[in-house]
């Protein structure tokens, strides 16, 4: 019988959306370590900054790191918090300034970068210009301007160097494929085992309904509260719903 695999050291990537979270209690119920968690926030308006991993990490560096300090407190250096979120095919950035806090709760370390640029290379598949094939920074696409998945590559850099054990991310990649291929490209870069543990997780779960993943969450004790809403049908009644409870689901 060959030996059981051996648990991974995990970096997870957190938006402050549920599914990322969901995906991180996936890595810790299957056996992995959680080293760290990561997080990409909006820039404030007329802000251009560039990434560098650039060691140590300052209040002033364009990554900041924020982890819990021994009296308990939490050390936020970064000053983006009432930033917009942007139109950003890539990432979710409602409530990113929740994200500290969220750490917080998990008790680990988070280190948190900018985003920078913007959807420049379409497409469902993802890959980097030449030029950034060893993540050097935020990659050009045919339109012109920098890649917005290049701003992966510094964040995850400096957890590798704050944690050089670490060899695989995970993200709560669902269903977007756009999504799910551009983590791959990055880890593959970095030489980090991307994790999707929810992926296609509504076709897994087809028998128990639409609703089965929000179910789930509540079964493990998620809530899944509405901090934004920007769309035809919702309004401030929706803000605060627990999507997971069964209110939630039914509302």
């Amino acid at each position: 019988m060959a030996p059981p695999p051996k648990p991974l050291n995990v970096i997870a990537l957190i938006s402050g959306g549920k599914d990322s979270i969901y995906s991180l209690l996936h890595v810790l119920s299957l056996g992995h370590r959680v080293l760290a968690v990561g997080n990409l926030y909006p820039q404030g308006p007329g802000h251009v900054t560039p990434l560098t991993t650039s060691s140590p990490i300052t209040t002033t560096s364009s990554i900041s790191s924020i982890g819990t300090g021994s009296n308990g407190g939490i050390s936020t250096q970064t000053t983006e918090d009432d930033a917009p979120d942007p139109d950003s095919h890539m990432y979710q950035t409602a409530g990113h300034a929740l994200i500290p806090f969220i750490a917080r709760a998990l008790g680990l370390p988070l280190f948190r970068a900018p985003i920078l640029g913007k959807a420049v290379i379409g497409g469902s598949t993802y890959a980097p210009p030449p030029s950034t094939s060893l993540g050097s920074g935020a990659g050009t696409g045919k339109e012109g301007g920098e890649d917005e998945t290049e701003s992966l590559i510094p964040l995850l850099r400096a957890i590798k160097e704050a944690h050089p054990t670490a060899n695989a991310v995970s993200a709560g990649a669902i269903l977007s494929t756009y999504q799910r291929t551009r983590i791959e490209s990055v880890a593959a870069r970095l030489d980090l085992v991307p994790l999707a543990f929810l992926w296609q997780y509504p076709t897994l779960f087809k028998s128990e309904g639409e609703a089965a993943l929000l179910a789930h969450m509540e079964e493990v004790g998620m809530e899944a509260r509405i901090v934004k809403v920007a769309s035809g049908g919702l309004g401030e009644g929706e803000l605060w719903v627990d999507v997971a409870s069964r209110a939630g689901r039914e509302k």
